[in-house]
């Protein structure tokens, strides 16, 4: 199953940016970065409009950046994830409600809710959430800045992890936020999205799948040429 079909097919023609930190760090974003960053704002943050989401969309961000030479396994999936990591990469890891693991665990609500975040198309989505597409295509073609969010790479539900992660950095939209991984001692702006062509980019960008443990391939959008990624998605 294509997850990015109809959303490559709604964002024909529209230009992203890229994200970037002054060391030369690059991420290109697309249309498949659009989708699950979406869904995720949908499950994560209600798709509240303003600093709830843009909070959780720039922390996603950092945390690409901060783990950016990083290879690690998610613990209980299964998966790894290596360098150079594509946004959409790090959503499917990270945020809950899209995570291809915990869309078959907890009650039947709950894998029904996460299977509809998995799957909504940009009509839905404007439907349920007015004006959030627009947010996030805002943030990547460079209109809004991370310097209210500067550090902050890890988010969780406020009142849970207190105990994990000491006590947290910040707090928008009922979700508390975290520095980690070194981003406590970032300048403030460290890491942003420049405007489409406003960087230029020589890696090759080609279509990627997910693959599943029988090797069939669920498409899922690009991701840098020079790795792979392996993950046992779940179909819906």
């Amino acid at each position: 199953m294509n997850y990015v079909k109809d959303w490559v097919h709604f964002l024909r023609g529209v230009r992203l940016g890229v994200a970037h930190s002054p060391d030369g760090w690059l991420m290109p974003l697309t249309a498949s970065d659009v989708a699950w960053m979406c869904r995720a704002l949908a499950g994560e943050s209600s798709g509240v409009l303003g600093p709830p989401s843009d909070a959780v969309a720039w922390a996603m961000i950092q945390y690409a950046y901060a783990r950016r030479h990083d290879t690690w396994d998610r613990r209980g999936g299964g998966w790894t994830l290596r360098p150079p990591h594509s946004l959409t990469e790090i959503l499917l890891f990270y945020c809950q409600p899209i995570n291809p693991y915990w869309r078959q665990r907890g009650d039947a609500a709950a894998i029904r809710r996460r299977n509809r975040f998995a799957t909504m198309g940009p009509s839905e989505c404007e439907r349920t959430y007015p004006g959030l597409v627009a947010r996030v295509l805002s943030l990547f073609r460079g209109g809004i800045s991370s310097e209210p969010y500067t550090g902050l790479v890890e988010f969780m539900k406020s009142g849970l992890g207190e105990g994990t992660h000491g006590a947290h950095d910040a707090e928008f939209g009922g979700n508390w936020f975290w520095k980690s991984f070194g981003s406590g001692s970032w300048e403030r702006g460290r890491v942003q999205v420049a405007p489409p062509a406003g960087v230029s980019v020589s890696r090759l960008i080609v279509p990627v799948g997910l693959q599943l443990a029988t090797g069939a391939t669920v498409a899922v959008g690009p991701k840098s040429m020079a790795s792979r990624i392996s993950i046992p998605f779940i179909k819906p």
